[in-house]
């Protein structure tokens, strides 16, 4: 029962929702990494299947609303499964790779293997992912010149539950080949549909 005062006043209540006694393992993943060490305080199941959950963070009580579609109003992922693709492209092997640039890659990364290649099918450009410690190294070429260098984002050593079911219900049956975390908390995956590499990124 949800009580509302003004000014001292009792101007209405009314039912809210279903109790829960917990929060389904993936929406507590997915809140957990939103607000790293947040303890909720309440929640329930409004009527038409959406959660509300109040939470402590850092001294602020929030009010958050988990929308939840009807194909996962049983599994508790969240409904924002939204992945927005960037590009395609051909993966490669580095004997495919010219000699040019692979004379680069041993002189700046000597005895180390890039983890990922990816051949651009619109202007053939070439790039590529090296681990470094525990963050992900981009390179890409434009023919056998180096344009940049930049760290991408950080390792993440196992993907979140709502995360991988939010994967699945948009690429059904792919194959994960990369992901790192942005350093603003979205993250962004590499996966394989059986012909070419799919950038996806989700705005966390």
């Amino acid at each position: 029962m949800v009580l509302s005062f003004d000014n001292g006043s009792r101007q209405s209540y009314e039912a809210a929702g279903f109790f829960l006694d917990a929060l389904p393992n993936a929406v507590f993943d997915c809140l957990a990494s939103r607000f790293p060490g947040a303890l909720p305080i309440h929640y329930y199941a409004e009527y038409d299947g959406d959660l509300t959950v109040y939470l402590q963070y850092q001294g602020v009580i929030y009010a958050l609303d988990i929308d939840r579609t009807s194909q996962d109003s049983g599994s508790g992922n969240p409904a924002h499964c939204d992945f927005q693709e960037e590009y395609r492209y051909l993966p490669l092997d580095i004997q495919q790779l010219s000699p040019a640039i692979r004379q680069q890659l041993q002189s700046a990364f000597p005895n180390q293997a890039p983890y990922l290649i990816l051949r651009a099918l619109d202007d053939n450009d070439t790039s590529l992912y090296f681990l470094d410690n525990n963050q992900w190294r981009y390179l890409e070429f434009e023919g056998n010149s180096l344009t940049e260098n930049t760290i991408e984002g950080t390792y993440v050593e196992q993907m979140p539950d709502w995360l991988s079911g939010c994967l699945e219900q948009a690429y059904p049956g792919a194959e994960l080949r990369l992901m790192y975390r942005e350093y603003d908390g979205d993250y962004t995956l590499y996966v394989y549909d059986g012909q070419h590499i799919r950038e996806i990124y989700y705005e966390n």
